[in-house]
């Protein structure tokens, strides 16, 4: 049994969903495959971190992104050597949050936040489990996160999940809730201020409970089952989860299990 298990954001949703997922983020995450989308997301938020702690001008910013589009572009396994266009404009991405939705933002920002909160979950007194993560932003008028996406949220969308463990985080961190909760459309440079709404947090803390207590239990008897189903198709780790499923039915096949 190992001594730490730390939970974030998106390994508490690997373990929603499949297990064996959430084993691959945790013990292997260079096996990750990312796709055109979740790069572009990635060079826009590095991106505005050096608008906001180097000063960086739209301009370079520009002209760093494509560049490290191209880089990756040429690198990433899944293209196979092509360097396709971006999906969406960097300029009117940064445009959007200088003109638009930085002049909205309160004073004393911590950009890139880090925590790392201990959890009650821990049967044997031995393994400590924390929930861990990163907000965009923080300052005196609350939490912000950034979204690269061209569709405007929905009801749905701002009411995610996310939302709540970053509430959850702050309070916990702080012992108090707050300001507000921001949901930073770059496609449209819109603030959209999240609902936050006590029934929706308390569902995560239950969740987060339970989830706790999966991952511990296939912590201590090493079992991480996998779910086939409609959320491979974007699942980062098909790749290998695929190969060694095909591995694992050819020794059972040779073993005459079937």
């Amino acid at each position: 049994m190992i001594d730490e298990i730390r939970l974030s954001y998106s390994s508490t949703k690997d373990a929603w969903e499949c297990l064996k997922r959430y084993f691959y983020r945790v013990t292997n995450p260079k096996a990750s495959v990312s796709n055109i989308h979740m790069v572009f997301g990635s060079i826009v938020h590095t991106s505005l971190e050096r608008y906001e702690l180097k000063g960086t001008e739209l301009n370079k910013l520009v002209g760093w992104s494509l560049h490290e589009w191209d880089r990756r572009m040429v690198t990433a396994d899944f293209l196979g050597g092509k360097v396709p266009r971006p999906p969406k404009s960097f300029k009117r991405m940064y445009t959007n949050y200088i003109e638009y939705i930085r002049p909205e933002l309160k004073d004393n920002p911590t950009i890139e936040h880090f925590f790392k909160i201990p959890m009650s979950y821990s049967p044997d007194g031995k393994t400590q489990i924390y929930f861990v993560g990163k907000i965009d932003r923080r300052d005196d008028g609350g939490i912000y996160d950034w979204k690269t996406s061209e569709r405007l949220p929905d009801i749905y969308a701002l009411k995610d999940t996310q939302f709540f463990a970053y509430w959850w985080a702050h309070l916990k961190e702080f012992h108090t809730s707050p300001q507000g909760i921001y949901y930073g459309h770059l496609g449209s440079g819109k603030l959209y201020n999240i609902d936050m709404s006590i029934p929706l947090l308390d569902n995560f803390k239950i969740l987060l409970d339970k989830t706790a207590e999966i991952v511990y239990n296939s912590w201590r008897c090493e079992e991480f089952p996998r779910a086939i189903g409609y959320q491979c198709g974007k699942c980062p780790f098909r790749g290998i989860c695929f190969r060694e499923l095909r591995e694992e039915e050819n020794v059972e096949d040779s073993r005459g299990i079937r």
